[in-house]
């Protein structure tokens, strides 16, 4: 594990923020969360990805990446489960709005 110091000069080097690669506890849990759908989609599991995605409150999510993911993964379940395509495109469409911001 390196210095502050040294973190902080690799990060300036990168143009990111040190926040932006240290996790805290909660953020750990969503990103787990998330991952875990990711792979439940793969085996077609959608009653788990519906699961999991109620586990995360999306008011809650701070990092600009958990946001899109999370719309994405909303867009793919409605698209892929539901099969609703206007949900999809409602996911999707914030999943751009998320970005572009």
């Amino acid at each position: 594990m390196p210095s502050l110091k040294i973190l902080n000069q690799l990060c300036n080097r990168l143009h990111i923020e040190v926040g932006d690669i240290i996790n805290r506890s909660d953020e750990q849990r969503i990103a787990q969360l998330l991952f875990d759908a990711d792979f439940s989609f793969i085996n077609y599991a959608y009653t788990k990805i519906l699961n999991l995605l109620s586990e995360v409150n999306e008011d809650t999510l701070k990092r600009k990446t958990d946001q899109v993911h999370y719309q994405f993964l909303r867009g793919q379940y409605a698209l892929k489960s539901d099969r609703n395509e206007m949900s999809a495109l409602f996911y999707f469409n914030r999943v751009t709005a998320k970005h572009l911001l």
